[in-house]
């Protein structure tokens, strides 16, 4: 039995519904508020420790900011947002391509 769409992924595919070209950043922005708060926050804060991790190794020290707090779950809900679409262009269920100025445009994979 396949694993049931996230709220974001179903909010994806409603939105490609029309057969049309979206910009991927719209979409992207279309999906993070059905992303969960709490898995959003969680997302963030790994990120965030892979990233200062990264920097220790570097030999940088991290230098924590005061709004990591406030912007965590809109931080982890566009990385989560950003993977959903990532996933779905992998899987084949969407199909991207690069407009003359430099957008990227997603649609649904047209079914044949």
């Amino acid at each position: 039995m396949p694993t049931p769409k996230s709220a974001a992924r179903i909010a994806l595919d409603e939105l490609l519904a029309d057969g049309q070209w979206h910009d991927r950043a719209d979409a992207i922005e279309h999906m993070a508020p059905y992303v969960p708060p709490g898995q959003a926050i969680r997302r963030a804060i790994g990120l965030r420790e892979r990233q200062d991790a990264e920097r220790r190794r570097q030999g940088v020290t991290p230098n924590p900011s005061q709004s990591r707090a406030r912007d965590s779950q809109a931080v982890g809900a566009h990385d989560i947002a950003r993977a959903t679409v990532n996933g779905a262009a992998d899987n084949g269920a969407i199909e991207s391509i690069s407009a003359p100025d430099g957008r990227v445009l997603i649609r649904r994979t047209p079914s044949a």
